[in-house]
């Protein structure tokens, strides 16, 4: 959530004619992230958690792409943190899908 919040202060500044635009599409693709995984775990099923990991690791991927073009537009200087909290997150995506694919072909076994 503390990832969410780092993306709304920085969209914060966007200009105002970006409202409705690339602030908005950042906020809606953080907010999926920790969103999917929260609904994949009330699912109740390792397959459904599964399916809503990896919609998780699309936003985060939309993320990336939209992070690079607020720094392309000059809307971001240096954004060294933001990709390292966003290396770190994805590679917590991979290790739980990782853990739950074991799990999930043990229980087929």
């Amino acid at each position: 959530m503390s990832f969410v919040e780092r993306i709304y202060a920085l969209t914060a500044v966007f200009p105002k004619a970006e409202i409705y635009g690339l602030t908005s599409q950042m906020r809606r693709a953080a907010i999926s992230i920790p969103s999917n995984i929260a609904e994949g775990a009330a699912r109740g099923t390792t397959k459904e958690l599964l399916h809503f990991l990896r919609i998780a690791d699309g936003s985060l991927s939309e993320l990336d792409t939209q992070i690079e073009l607020a720094k392309r537009l000059g809307y971001v200087s240096n954004t060294d943190e933001l990709n390292e909290l966003m290396s770190q997150l994805a590679r917590s995506l991979a290790a739980l899908k990782s853990s739950l694919n074991r799990r999930a072909s043990q229980a087929i076994e």
